[in-house]
């Protein structure tokens, strides 16, 4: 019984990132979901500070074509592991978790990405990334989880593009 119910959700999740995938190109984000906030060295920023699950991050895995440098809030590890593992490894090319408070847990994640940051702070984790963004490539903040450093989506998000504002070519 339960396998059906899992095949069917499974069903459709993949036609709604079909669906997304097809109207990627005119989409432009809705504030805070996988919003386009600009290039930076010709790497876009997209802002999803609307994924406060690990769902709505791998959503956003799956409709980005072209290498990740992903910022996430402190997910769990075995969760992360369990729905994010082979997106993260096909895409992302740098992690960054901002919030973690034992970084040893996440020695399983590290061994997917060539980069991993982690601190405290997310000002640290964006402007080590800065460094190793390169044009075609897309910088992705999706936390993944309910953050403790923010009240909401939305403090994170205004947080965040006030953070890259300044590094945006205009």
């Amino acid at each position: 019984m339960q396998t059906k119910k899992q095949n069917k959700l499974r069903s459709y999740r993949n036609k709604m990132v079909e669906t997304r995938q097809s109207s990627l190109d005119f989409f432009t984000g809705v504030e805070f979901r996988y919003e386009q906030v600009g290039l930076l060295n010709g790497c876009m920023v997209i802002n999803d500070s609307r994924s406060t699950d690990l769902e709505g991050t791998l959503d956003s895995l799956t409709v980005t074509n072209t290498p990740v440098h992903l910022i996430m809030g402190d997910a769990d590890v075995q969760q992360l592991m369990q729905h994010l593992a082979s997106e993260i490894k096909l895409k992302v090319v740098t992690l960054g978790v901002y919030g973690a408070t034992d970084f040893t847990k996440r020695f399983e994640v590290s061994n997917l990405v060539d980069r991993t940051v982690y601190s405290k702070k997310l000002d640290d984790v964006f402007l080590q990334m800065v460094n190793w963004l390169k044009p075609g490539e897309t910088l992705l903040f999706s936390p993944g989880a309910v953050s403790n450093k923010f009240d909401d989506f939305i403090v994170s998000g205004t947080y965040f593009n006030s953070l890259v504002g300044p590094y945006i070519n205009r």
